[in-house]
């Protein structure tokens, strides 16, 4: 009786033992989906924070051309402005020249 009593309790701690590593078994699997989880997140996270940085350098690049078309029209007025002062200046000479020979007609005269 004793033998059979004995075996009974071993065989009810084996089926405790294999109970407990079916339970770490399943936490295993657990904190593995869990770390798979964090990973996909993170994964995520990259991701999101490099189209962040892709939109920043289209935003900085886009800016960089705004500059460079202001510059450029900055530039073109400056010319017309050049263009104009010469134009202005060229008048005057004409006007200059035709007083000079109105006054050389008005001396002949």
């Amino acid at each position: 009786r004793d033998d059979v009593e004995e075996k009974r309790d071993d065989v009810e701690e084996k089926r405790d033992d294999v109970e407990e590593k079916k339970d770490d078994v399943e936490q295993k699997i657990d904190d593995g989906e869990e770390n798979r989880d964090d990973v996909e997140e993170k994964r995520d996270d990259v991701e999101e924070k490099r189209d962040d940085v892709e939109e920043k350098r289209d935003d900085a690049e886009e800016k960089r051309d705004d500059v460079e078309e202001k510059r450029d029209d900055v530039e073109e007025k400056g010319d017309d402005g050049e263009e104009k002062r010469d134009d202005v200046e060229e008048k005057r000479d004409d006007v200059e020249e035709k007083r000079d020979d109105a006054e050389e007609k008005r001396d002949d005269v």
